[in-house]
């Protein structure tokens, strides 16, 4: 009884839902107004703790921002990931020896 409850409350039923597509092809359904960080949540606490932007087709996001419908190819950015980041660009200029 409580599984239908919280399947009709969360939007399931009434269709407010989207569906996420990942890089691997695996897709998943999200209430609407859902965000990036939650959905790497729903992936792993720990895995969450390391994501540090978001990437869909529509450009790089901020994790707290609600993801905007359905996506294709949604992909969530850590910290150690071996790319160039667009959200992580960091300069470090140091003085010069007098």
């Amino acid at each position: 009884m409580c599984s239908v409850a919280l399947w009709f409350t969360s939007g399931f039923l009434k269709g407010e839902y989207m569906v996420i597509t990942f890089p691997d092809g695996g897709t998943r359904e999200y209430p609407d107004g859902t965000t990036f960080m939650n959905v790497a949540k729903s992936i792993s606490e720990g895995f969450a703790r390391k994501v540090v932007a978001a990437r869909t087709d529509g450009g790089l996001f901020d994790l707290g921002r609600p993801v905007p419908g359905d996506c294709a190819g949604l992909r969530l950015d850590q910290a150690v990931d071996q790319e160039p980041h667009d959200a992580l660009s960091v300069n470090v200029t140091f003085p010069a020896k007098r």
